[in-house]
């Protein structure tokens, strides 16, 4: 190769090497940014009353035959993250029921066939979902509403800040015995367990149940050692992180005095090794709650640090 032809060669390889180098930049220039993903806002909290309505009516006008609500607080509003309702039908002997009638006016008896494939109706993160499943022979209407279950619960010691499982099916009731709740609350982490069971015996109410009424359920004389140790993990998570601060370790010894409604009246440090321990874990058991009583109470309560 002469002198001339190499000297092109390099040329054409320069070239080549700029256009490549060009292209490469205005691919870059190209790339297309995606917008942010915005964030979704946190679902809306819904009371249970409306959803059982909603569910009975996507059931077609039969009876139920198991509900299954999680999580339901004593206020009846199911919460916004974790919730969940499931309710399923079967066919009751008596007349179908339209979901349209109002309650009181006459029921108009249709003939119906016989099914085998009932409703199993679902509520989750705010959508519905209807599956069809095999029918059970039991039914049920539901005569407790779930804030009437839970006063209940809060009698025997449940905590009242709290959420709740409650779970009842139409299998549990045999000849004139009613069906019952099955109600549960257990956190391992702050080491609050409660399991009762409450027959499905209320009174007829309306379609619209005041969530604010409570049933006519008389209340306990005094705290006991259960509902003081539910009231007390409720709070267990502020007591701990009052270690973090503290220079110390020891024991402290708080004694707590309880007004009636529930709340905490007063709090004093009887033993720490650390002031500022002792007035950490004294202002954390002031943010707790208990079941309401007759007469409330006192009890002494030691904690390790």
């Amino acid at each position: 190769m002469n002198r001339t032809a190499a000297l092109a060669a390099v040329v054409v390889l320069l070239g080549a090497s700029s256009c490549k180098k060009k292209n490469k930049e205005e691919a870059v220039d190209k790339v297309v940014v995606a917008p942010p993903v915005e964030a979704q806002p946190p679902p809306e909290p819904r009371p249970i009353g409306a959803l059982l309505q909603e569910a009975q009516r996507r059931g077609g006008g039969l009876m139920f035959s198991r509900v299954e609500i999680q999580y339901v607080g004593p206020d009846g509003v199911m919460d916004p993250a974790f919730a969940t309702l499931e309710v399923r039908f079967a066919q009751g002997k008596g007349p179908a029921d339209d979901p349209n009638r109002k309650t009181g006016a006459p029921v108009v008896d249709k003939p119906r066939a016989k099914i085998t494939q009932c409703p199993r109706v679902t509520w989750q993160n705010g959508r519905w979902e209807t599956r069809s499943i095999g029918c059970t022979p039991n039914t049920m209407t539901l005569r407790c509403t779930p804030q009437w279950v839970w006063e209940r619960a809060i009698v025997k010691g449940a905590p009242r800040d709290a959420v709740a499982k409650l779970t009842i099916d139409a299998s549990t009731s045999t000849g004139d015995t009613v069906a019952s709740w099955r109600f549960s609350i257990s956190d391992t982490v702050r080491n609050v367990s409660f399991n009762g069971s409450f027959p499905d015996d209320c009174g007829l109410t309306v379609e619209a149940p005041d969530p604010s009424v409570g049933p006519d359920v008389p209340l306990p004389d005094g705290l006991d050692r259960q509902m003081i140790s539910n009231g007390i993990g409720i709070v267990k998570v502020k007591v701990r992180a009052c270690a973090d601060t503290a220079s110390a370790k020891g024991q402290v010894k708080v004694s707590v005095k309880v007004a009636p409604d529930g709340r905490v009246a007063s709090v004093a440090v009887k033993a720490t090794p650390d002031l500022d321990l002792g007035a950490c874990v004294a202002s954390a058991i002031k943010s707790a709650t208990f079941t309401p009583t007759k007469s409330g109470g006192s009890f002494s309560y030691p904690f390790m640090f």
